[in-house]
């Protein structure tokens, strides 16, 4: 027997639409793909700072996701799976390409993504989660599954590095 799809993925919880996924209809991983694509596009940007390799990546994300869905605890949050994959593939990206981003003395936000990418890829991760994002320690601590005390270690160290590499600009 079919289970009975309701008019809308849309109004399905994520939950719900893994299992839908899981139990053979793929077309319901579109549902989440949409309702995640702009967040994960956000998180890679800000990593790579090129539009096109952010599209490219974002759709990796999500194969990638989409492989790996199984190995999800049904109990686990899907943003928190996906963005950890987004991390994952950025980082790989940056490290096979070792690009290096230019900057002008012109522009403070091209500066300090530059300097960014001078900070340890868990520095990094705080301070965007932080600083661009908005999250609080709490939920910080929560998506990457590590304590408090290491959000605000991570955080202190991140910022006073990222202080003296603008400073040397």
């Amino acid at each position: 027997m079919e289970a009975k799809m309701p008019d809308s993925m849309a109004e399905l919880t994520d939950r719900e639409i893994i299992e839908e996924v899981l139990a053979g209809n793929k077309v319901a991983y579109r549902a989440l793909v949409e309702r995640y694509q702009g967040r994960i596009y956000e998180v890679v940007y800000a990593m790579v700072r090129n539009r096109e390799d952010a599209r490219d990546l974002t759709q990796d994300v999500f194969i990638k996701a989409f492989k790996d869905l199984a190995e999800l605890d049904l109990d686990s949050d899907f943003y928190s799976f996906v963005y950890n994959i987004a991390m994952n593939v950025a980082n790989d990206h940056l490290r096979r390409h070792k690009e290096k981003i230019e900057h002008t003395h012109e522009d403070l936000r091209d500066r300090i993504i530059a300097a960014l990418t001078k900070l340890s890829a868990g520095q990094r991760e705080v301070i965007q989660l932080r600083e661009i994002d908005g999250l609080t320690y709490i939920e910080i601590a929560e998506l990457l599954e590590i304590p408090e005390g290491t959000v605000m270690s991570r955080l202190y160290r991140g910022r006073k590095k990222l202080k003296a590499v603008l400073r040397k600009d």
